[in-house]
């Protein structure tokens, strides 16, 4: 494996740096990095996913979606990034934060409108791989990550069902709405 510097992979992709810097900071745990000093530097089989964040970026998606999209296309989670230590570490804070908006953000799609309820589906195994990869490469940490998982994973469950009992009442209203519509058309037409 190669490493190659911000600078050598801006000018090879024809991203600024800067923009660089900011994946590099904000999906982490997607790329292999490591920091020497002040320096980043980034493995060369890399390069191919930082194209794929550009793209996903400029295909209007928010950093959650992108981190979504990049499990849900099979990138590999970089689980040596993740340190803990006594207490969970900023960088699993932030990939837990990542999936409460991810379940925020299904929820808010989910009341908008009914034919996202496949993307809601897809969403929710990406959680539940996230937590199963968290739970089984952070197993042996302190008491602390497990009872954060085993809540988040009760939120998940519990947050399915809500959103699919809403769903249920939705297309009930939508076929009564229907059957209504139907007959007052029928009695108009036949008088």
């Amino acid at each position: 494996m190669k490493w190659l510097s911000v600078t050598d992979v801006s000018d090879q992709l024809d991203i600024p740096a800067e923009t660089i810097r900011r994946y590099i900071n904000r999906h982490f745990a997607h790329l292999q990095v490591k920091k020497i000093s002040k320096s980043y530097f980034i493995a060369d089989n890399g390069l191919d996913t930082l194209l794929k964040i550009r793209e996903l970026y400029r295909d209007g998606k928010q950093e959650d979606e992108v981190a979504a999209s990049l499990d849900r296309i099979g990138v590999p989670i970089n689980m040596e990034e993740i340190q803990v230590g006594n207490e969970l570490g900023p960088q699993l804070n932030l990939r837990l934060n990542m999936l409460a908006s991810m379940l925020m953000s299904i929820d808010e799609r989910l009341k908008a409108h009914e034919e996202f309820r496949s993307t809601v589906v897809e969403d929710l195994d990406v959680i539940k791989t996230n937590v199963g990869i968290l739970k089984t490469e952070l197993g042996t940490t302190t008491s602390n990550i497990n009872t954060e998982l085993d809540k988040m994973n009760a939120t998940i469950f519990d947050s399915q069902k809500n959103l699919n009992d809403k769903l249920d009442v939705a297309l009930s209203r939508i076929e009564t709405y229907g059957q209504r519509k139907s007959s007052w058309l029928k009695r108009i037409w036949n008088r």
